[in-house]
């Protein structure tokens, strides 16, 4: 595990990060009933969508953590989803 506060695990070139998503409804606005499942051989997992992200990193864009960590990345991750979302709609 790099960073336990994020929850990111990576091996071999490979980054994954994870959250708790019984949190999703009230930290972002995503409901749980609009999640989509996936699965790749025997793991089942979500995978948000883009306007799933966007409401994400606006909410985390707002955690002093994240501010002090990512030098700005979140804010760049916000912009090309919002610009992602206007091109699906």
């Amino acid at each position: 595990m790099i960073y336990p506060h994020e929850h990111e695990f990576t091996k071999e070139g490979l980054s994954v990060e994870f959250g708790i998503i019984d949190t999703l409804p009230t930290f972002a606005g995503v409901q749980l009933t609009d999640l989509e499942m996936h699965q790749m051989e025997d793991v089942k997992f979500y995978l948000l969508n883009p306007e799933q992200y966007l409401h994400v990193y606006q909410s985390s864009s707002k955690d002093s953590y994240r501010a002090d960590k990512n030098n700005d990345k979140d804010s760049k991750k916000i912009d090309f989803l919002k610009r992602l979302t206007e091109i699906d709609q």
